[in-house]
């Protein structure tokens, strides 16, 4: 959220032609953790995450599919909050197994969203996007449905289950306050 935000000071273009990846790459992780745990394929999986890459994403359970039945018919608590934590750790996981951070689901990310760009597609997909009022936020990047198409992006506004819509502002929130911090090192 924070690179995308000083991409978007340095390099100067309008609000709809900057765009992050983080939220294909979590809501990526999200339909392989649900996979793991149900045995279904990714590809049977539709999932959402939303808000800032890190700690405070939300991966909104309440919309999360697996063969068109909610994810919490195939799991129960213990392991939506199992997934949950996998979700948000996998990239440091990545990292330690690793010794750096994640390429190849990087770049299917990336590439998945410069077709949708190139192809005008389109597509709807989770990414970091500035937000103008929508989710009732403005001026800051943050993980949410948005539309692809050669036009640039356009955040979509999805209804949200009561839980998902607060741990969204919360995670909104925290955006904001690493914004505040990136505005006082470019200051000092």
């Amino acid at each position: 959220d924070i690179m995308v935000e000083l991409a978007h000071r340095k390099l100067g273009f309008a609000d709809n032609m900057i765009v992050g990846q983080a939220g294909v790459l979590d809501t990526g992780r999200l339909r392989y953790q649900a996979s793991a745990h149900t045995g279904v394929p990714c590809s049977q999986i539709s999932a959402l995450v939303l808000g800032g890459h890190g700690p405070t994403m939300v991966p909104c359970f309440s919309q999360c599919q697996v063969a068109h039945k909610p994810l919490t018919e195939w799991v129960d608590a213990g392991k939506i909050k199992a997934i949950h934590e996998e979700v948000a750790d996998r990239g440091r996981t990545v990292i330690k197994q690793q010794g750096r951070s994640a390429i190849y689901s990087t770049a299917i990310a990336a590439t998945r969203m410069a077709k949708a760009f190139l192809l005008d597609t389109k597509e709807i997909m989770a990414c970091c996007t500035r937000l103008n009022g929508e989710y009732g936020a403005s001026g800051l990047f943050a993980g949410v449905p948005t539309q692809i198409s050669r036009q640039g992006v356009k955040p979509i506004e999805v209804p949200l289950a009561p839980e998902d819509k607060e741990k969204l502002d919360f995670s909104i929130t925290k955006v904001r306050e690493e914004v505040a911090l990136l505005d006082k090192v470019l200051t000092e």
